[in-house]
């Protein structure tokens, strides 16, 4: 049924630099050709085979361009779901947090909205020294205006500085236990039930916490010579805080001052012989609802 094609044919079907799929045609001599039935050539199983692989190419090339935008849009950080595209808010993401909802304002509505407000919680001295530490909040210390962040610290803070300061937590000493490090979140949670109820991830962002606080003790050999490693970790339950910004005190023995450790409902302490996301997942189990 089908012949060899003629140079000439060849020429015709296929123009020289063309990228197009190769079909079967018939020869020049066939005389369907001189006479150009189109609507018989819709019938021809020759014609329908063409216009599938055609139809099949242009699908192709379809889902190409497709995958192609969509992977410039995840590497320009951007996560497309469906019809929405959601970008990073550098406002009220930081590294290591889900793209979407990393304060899980849809978790807690209203009332994480108000426990996850830093500026309507900043009431006291004590939250206004936490905020400082994290390296904000500057402006509301009247007498810091001509000074340096550090000096502020220590002008407004008791004396101290910031011990450690990265994306997620602040670590300082306490002011009424030099041998007690206090480890806080960057963004603002009023206290361990905010974090559990306001952040997807809140055992993971815990862990963090307290593996800073681990560090921390042992850079600033918080516990001397004699105390190397700290031995415990403890968080105080809302309504036993004298700061409302959640705080992590990581020491050795005992902290008089802050009644340390203790147990529920007062705090919750785990020791630091315990895996660090294991230890953040025993204290908010543990928390009263």
């Amino acid at each position: 049924m089908w012949h060899e094609l003629s140079p000439q044919c060849i020429t015709a079907a296929c123009p020289a630099g063309s990228t197009s799929t190769y079909l079967p045609v018939p020869s020049c001599d066939d005389p369907r050709i001189d006479d150009d039935p189109s609507a018989e050539m819709a019938h021809q199983p020759w014609h329908r085979r063409s216009l599938l692989l055609a139809a099949t190419t242009l699908a192709g090339t379809l889902a190409v361009a497709a995958f192609t935008v969509s992977h410039r849009g995840v590497a320009e950080g951007q996560l497309t779901l469906g019809a929405v595209t959601a970008k990073h808010n550098e406002k009220q993401q930081h590294r290591g947090a889900p793209i979407l909802g990393a304060y899980g304002f849809a978790n807690g509505g209203g009332y994480c909205k108000g426990a996850l407000n830093r500026e309507a919680n900043l009431r006291k001295g004590g939250e206004k020294c936490f905020c400082l530490f994290t390296g904000r909040c500057k402006e509301h210390f009247r007498h810091c205006e001509h000074q340096t962040l550090e000096e502020c610290q220590r002008f407004a803070c008791a004396g101290r500085n910031a011990l450690e300061v990265t994306l997620d937590a602040a670590s300082f000493t306490n002011m009424k236990d030099a041998a007690d490090i206090l480890t806080i979140p960057v963004p603002y949670y009023k206290d361990l039930s905010a974090l559990k109820a306001c952040r997807h991830d809140a055992d993971t962002f815990l862990a963090v916490l307290l593996q800073a606080g681990r560090r921390v003790f042992m850079g600033a050999r918080a516990g001397g010579a004699l105390r190397p490693h700290a031995e415990w970790q403890c968080i105080h339950f809302p309504g036993h805080m004298s700061v409302e910004w959640l705080h992590l005190h990581t020491f050795s023995g005992h902290v008089p001052g802050e009644s340390l450790p203790a147990h529920p409902p007062h705090a919750v302490c785990t020791n630091t012989s315990v895996d660090p996301w294991e230890a953040a997942h025993f204290m908010l189990s543990v928390l009263p609802r």
